[in-house]
């Protein structure tokens, strides 16, 4: 088993490690209590900065050396915040809701000035990816994407009709120039950037609900269907227009309620992937052609889990509904 040094807290919660030879040795650092149900969190890329969702509240921490430090908490909306995401300048971050996406600075945070709204009216966001590299946030609804870039404000560019249901997952590729899709019509798009101009180049027909595709790199993705008992991997290969192809497929044990709020993450610094896979957060190493290696898997005593890792691979931090906890983690890699 791995060596977990957990402390005395009252309702922790119980994560146990699935390898007999863990590569990491994980201390429990601390755990704040949080009733509300938090659908989103993540840390700022130099681990100073930490955000989460509690209903449509968004709660700021400030982060150093592991340790959470309350600094405050601003309202979203009525509606409660399912996504959260810092710039990778870092001078702003967003938060969504169903029809209001809203980018923060981070500098004066509490001055409404600095805040920009957009609105969406007839139709409610599902799902959404952030291109920093384009300056773009891009929202998926019913049957369309929707991209909105930052020249001297944020509005909407470009609109994109692909599919014939809700879309439920966008992914960019690292370098950000491919954009991924899947939704209701078992169906996943692949969109290329054209001179700040996207358009789908791949559709490809699958058998299951489209809930979740992540890109891992360049130039692989994971695709796992709603409930299913398998995750796809598809490549590029460069050949007939550079199209992926389905290149692998690993057994998990299915996802369920709100699949559409699992969460997955890229860690390019540690090439690491980690995943949401019903009550068990998936750790993965990223090997030789983009091939997963399976690490670790850490247990819950719930399927509703929200989690996040630093971008240098050194901290973990959840909540879950069993516990109603936020759990710092510290990983140190052996």
């Amino acid at each position: 088993m791995g060596n977990f040094n957990q402390k005395n807290y009252k309702n922790e919660q119980k994560i146990i490690n699935s390898q007999q030879k863990s590569p990491f040795q994980i201390e429990f650092l601390q755990f704040i209590k949080q009733e509300e149900r938090c659908r989103a969190m993540q840390i700022i890329m130099n681990n100073s900065i930490f955000i989460s969702s509690c209903g449509n509240f968004v709660k700021v921490y400030y982060f150093k050396n592991g340790s959470l430090s309350f600094l405050q908490q601003v309202k979203h909306n009525k509606f409660s915040v399912t996504f959260l995401s810092f710039a990778r300048n870092s001078q702003y971050f967003i938060s969504c809701c169903d029809q209001i996406i809203k980018f923060w600075s981070i500098n004066g945070i509490n001055n409404q000035r600095n805040i920009t709204k957009i609105r969406q009216i007839d139709s409610c966001y599902s799902c959404y990816a952030i291109s920093d590299q384009n300056q773009q946030v891009v929202v998926g609804m019913e049957k369309k994407i929707q991209f909105i870039q930052m020249d001297d404000q944020w509005k909407v560019s470009q609109y994109i009709e692909n599919h014939n249901d809700q879309i439920y997952n966008l992914s960019f590729n690292d370098s950000e120039t491919i954009l991924i899709s899947c939704g209701g019509d078992y169906k996943i798009s692949i969109i290329q950037n054209f001179n700040r101009l996207w358009k789908i180049i791949q559709i490809i027909n699958v058998d299951g609900f489209g809930n979740q595709a992540a890109f891992i790199g360049d130039n692989t993705f994971i695709f796992h269907p709603w409930c299913s008992k398998q995750m796809f991997q598809y490549k590029l290969i460069q050949k007939n227009n550079q199209m992926f192809y389905l290149s692998n497929s690993r057994l998990m044990d299915g996802e369920g309620d709100l699949c559409n709020l699992c969460f997955s993450q890229y860690i390019k610094q540690k090439q690491l992937f980690i995943k949401q896979d019903m009550c068990s957060i998936l750790i993965f190493q990223v090997i030789e052609n983009s091939e997963l290696q399976f690490l670790q898997s850490l247990i819950f005593q719930s399927i509703q889990i929200q989690a996040t890792m630093s971008n240098d691979g050194k901290y973990l931090i959840t909540w879950d509904e069993a516990t109603q906890n936020i759990q710092v983690i510290n990983i140190e890699y052996k």
